[in-house]
């Protein structure tokens, strides 16, 4: 996995398993883990894609988006 701030990679690590994603009800800012987690913050926007972005794509989306 990899994490973005601003079109930039922060973060990267190993996915938590192997088996094909399916998102049915979900919440965006929130994990549910053994502590409950909420986003503090905003989210701009959100994107859902049916694959693996690379670095430069991320970047290039990132980039369109903002103002100049």
């Amino acid at each position: 996995m990899r994490h973005f701030v601003d079109g930039q990679v922060v973060k990267t690590g190993d996915a938590f398993s192997p088996a094909p994603l399916v998102i049915g009800r979900a919440e965006v800012g929130n994990w549910r883990g053994e502590t409950p987690r909420f986003l503090q913050g905003r989210m701009d926007e959100l994107a859902i894609v049916s694959r693996a972005m690379t670095t430069p794509e991320v970047k290039a989306l990132y980039d369109a988006g903002v103002p100049q």
